[in-house]
């Protein structure tokens, strides 16, 4: 498999809920630690054979990578389309019989237009590349910009959450049925900020 098919194929498979593994001789230096770590597993659905695999353990799936087909089989990529479609986005595949070529588009919405992806080609390709680069633009945007640190045990409200940028909120005031969240910046400057501006300026801001 070619490096470029190599890559891509492994960022599709992950954000199909794979994982790509290598496995070794059983009881050797070439034993990996995944493979060490989910032994039962592996001997349970009779993997032997030497090689790199993806598998989903949860859905109990292990596929040989050599097999791995996005970039060569709509039947493989056609999935990985429904997904994207799921993921609140467009997707329009369209063919040119004459001149024998494909125009992917990949538009993503959240309210708004936020992302946009269209990519020409021959057969597969724009597709397998329109997936792509959508795939990319999706995992460094999937995730808030924040990380929960600690929350109250009884409410399940976030106490401590610290922004990738630095801001730290260490309080949640609630007066009356307003809930507030104190931001402290790095020069310990304090901002009281409601729920719904707090959720409007972070949760979706890139990082």
């Amino acid at each position: 498999m070619k490096k470029e098919f190599s890559e891509g194929n492994k960022f599709i498979a992950e954000f199909m809920g794979f994982e790509k593994v290598r496995v070794g001789y059983f009881d050797d230096s070439s034993e990996t630690k995944w493979q060490r770590d989910n032994r039962a597993w592996l001997d349970k659905n009779e993997i032997e054979s030497v090689g790199n695999y993806i598998v989903n353990i949860k859905k109990n799936k292990c596929i040989e990578w050599n097999e791995v087909a996005y970039h060569k089989s709509f039947d493989w990529l056609m999935p990985v389309v429904d997904k994207i479609r799921d993921n609140n986005c467009l997707v329009s595949i369209r063919f040119n019989r004459q001149m024998k070529t494909t125009n992917t588009v990949i538009a993503c919405f959240e309210n708004k237009w936020v992302k946009d992806v269209e990519v020409s080609g021959i057969g597969i390709e724009s597709t397998y590349k329109a997936v792509i680069e959508f795939i990319k633009w999706y995992n460094q945007n999937k995730k808030p910009n924040y990380e929960i640190l600690s929350t109250d045990k009884e409410s399940k409200e976030v106490i401590v959450a610290k922004l990738n940028r630095g801001v730290i909120f260490n309080a949640i005031i609630t007066i009356g049925d307003t809930k507030y969240y104190l931001e402290k910046d790095r020069k310990k400057t304090a901002t009281y900020l409601l729920e719904k501006d707090w959720l409007k300026k972070y949760k979706n801001t890139k990082k």
